[in-house]
């Protein structure tokens, strides 16, 4: 038998009252409960009226007694609980999904509903008691606690805001950033427990993924030499090399620079580089004869992971050049003869000449036009003066040319006059 005093106050005239009293049965689980319940109301009286003025007698009020049918063992429901947990982003709304990808430092927010479920199939459900905090593993992360918000309540009266009502749904949410730094995917699980009126212990988890797409960072370079790659560049003439550094990853690089494996000093004009965009960076030089090639390397930094590229670049230092050799450097021709002489035109050049012609303006017979040399290439002939009267140093030029760039020698060689012995007589 129970026994429960109910007062009201605060009654408005006209006001109908209704009193409710929630008993709880708690039956060991091997019992059959039969019969049923009464319920009296054993009296009722007004005992103050306009606010504090005593009744006194107290007038009586109506009282009696209701009867209320047992449920059957088969209507009993033992205490049952189920947890739903999703995740959505840092800003994002509750419920979430299953699965959210985000990328690294991103938020991400965890939902929680807790639903007691003992009232499924019209039974009428049993109450949870002094639900837990929710335990979240994290996964490879740092565990963490949550608390629920909503939707406890204090059933058993202990001051406690954590009962879960039979049909009722209490809520929580956490938010939290992860520091993945490459892809992965993971899922945390989270356990929450209740306690039925005689303390046994039920508990409920869920799951949900989180997939980390980290970022990729990636860079480019294309390295020319004054504007191409592979051109002939005449030497001494000043090189500019010139990188074009692009990033086509898909966040901000940072630490850009660019190294040159011939000790060329690389100048850039930032450290860091937005995604999708360039800049050129340059290196100067003077061109050196022959083949030349330098190889550079870029690199750029996201998170402490390096992105690099490398690329070559090449020119041919042209140094044309030409040689004319005229022989012999001297001889002696009898006054009113000629002299012979031999011409010898090489390319000493490293690269092939054009429009190569000797022009001896003293000794015509030996103007030649050779046209186009080969590297190393020699030609040669021989060639007269005209008749010799007195001494002669007679030079030779010759002229050729590399695309626009002139290339000129010349050399010289002495006629020395003999003169015979000579009589003549007038009468």
């Amino acid at each position: 038998e129970l026994y429960k005093t109910v007062r009201v106050t605060g009654v408005e005239a006209g006001e109908s009252i209704v009193v409710r009293l929630d008993t709880i049965l708690h039956c060991q689980a091997d019992t059959t409960p039969t019969g049923n319940l009464q319920v009296r109301l054993d009296s009722a009286s007004l005992v103050y009226k306009n606010g504090g003025t005593p009744v006194d007698p107290a007038i009586s009020l109506n009282s009696g007694k209701q009867t209320v049918n047992l449920k059957g063992v088969q209507g009993v429901q033992l205490p049952s609980m189920s947890l739903a947990k999703t995740v959505t982003t840092g800003s994002g709304t509750c419920p979430g999904t299953e699965q959210v990808e985000i990328r690294p430092e991103q938020q991400v927010k965890y939902c929680y509903a807790l639903t007691n479920t003992s009232n499924a199939g019209g039974k009428s459900g049993a109450p949870l008691f002094n639900i837990s905090l929710i335990y979240d593993d994290s996964g490879p992360y740092p565990d963490f606690t949550v608390a629920f918000t909503s939707g406890l309540t204090d059933i058993d009266g202990d001051g406690q805001v954590d009962d879960l009502a039979p049909g009722a749904t209490a809520y929580a949410e956490y938010v939290v950033a992860f520091d993945g730094n490459q892809d992965t995917t993971f899922t945390n699980t989270a356990i929450v427990y209740g306690y039925d009126r005689g303390g046994v212990q039920y508990s409920a988890s869920d799951t949900a993924s989180v997939k980390i797409d980290a970022p990729t960072p990636l860079i480019t370079l294309n390295k020319l030499t004054n504007g191409a790659d592979g051109a002939n560049i005449l030497v001494g003439t000043p090189i500019t090399w010139s990188y074009l550094v692009t990033n086509t990853g898909d966040v901000t690089l940072s630490n850009i620079y660019v190294t040159d494996d011939q000790g060329v000093s690389v100048i850039c004009p930032s450290s860091t580089l937005a995604v999708s965009a360039s800049m050129t960076c340059n290196g100067y030089g003077t061109a050196v004869a022959g083949s030349y090639s330098n190889s550079a390397t870029v690199y750029g930094s996201y998170n402490g992971n390096t992105a690099t590229a490398t690329d070559t670049s090449s020119y041919f230092g042209a140094n044309p050049n030409i040689d004319i050799q005229k022989t012999p450097d001297s001889q002696v021709v009898i006054e009113g003869q000629t002299g012979t002489f031999t011409i010898t035109v090489t390319n000493t050049g490293n690269v092939a000449l054009t429009s190569v012609v000797v022009s001896d303006p003293n000794s015509s017979n030996c103007d030649k036009t050779i046209g186009a040399m080969a590297i190393g290439e020699i030609q040669s002939y021989t060639c007269t003066s005209p008749t010799i009267n007195a001494n002669l140093t007679n030079t030779a030029n010759v002229v050729g040319y590399f695309d626009t760039t002139q290339v000129t020698a010349n050399d010289s060689a002495n006629i020395t006059v003999d003169y015979l012995p000579n009589i003549a007589m007038t009468k």
